[in-house]
């Protein structure tokens, strides 16, 4: 779910009712909003989705300006960490370094030529 766009009531209701069934549930930061937003929900969360690109379409850049985000919930948060927006082999490294688990890379991934190699150069980032 996107943090901005339920209340706390209703964030902590669907996880409630998620995890009653053994489904994990997952929040998402988009890049404007502050961690500080988490603050009453982070225990209720399994992932932690940071968005680097504000949604909207595929291929947009990555924005730098999310990488404080992530170290900073990394020292908050000793769950997994996603992130997805403008993910590639030069900016994976970067967020890895801070303490991502997930990558989401669609456009560096299905806009290839050479989807088995991207995805190879991806993977050796997590070393």
């Amino acid at each position: 779910m996107h943090i901005e766009t339920c209340s706390l009531g209703v964030i902590k209701r669907i996880s409630q009712k998620l995890k009653d069934n053994d489904v994990k549930f997952g929040l998402s930061l988009n890049p404007p909003t502050p961690l500080k937003k988490l603050d009453k929900v982070l225990k209720v969360a399994d992932l932690i989705l940071v968005m680097s690109v504000n949604p909207g379409f595929s291929g947009q850049a990555f924005m730098p300006t999310v990488l404080p985000k992530i170290s900073n919930l990394r020292k908050i948060y000793p769950g997994l960490i996603e992130v997805d927006g403008g993910i590639t082999d030069k900016t994976a490294p970067l967020v890895v370094a801070r303490g991502v688990d997930i990558l989401v890379a669609g456009s560096y991934i299905f806009g290839s030529k050479n989807r088995k190699r991207v995805i190879a150069r991806l993977k050796q980032c997590r070393k």
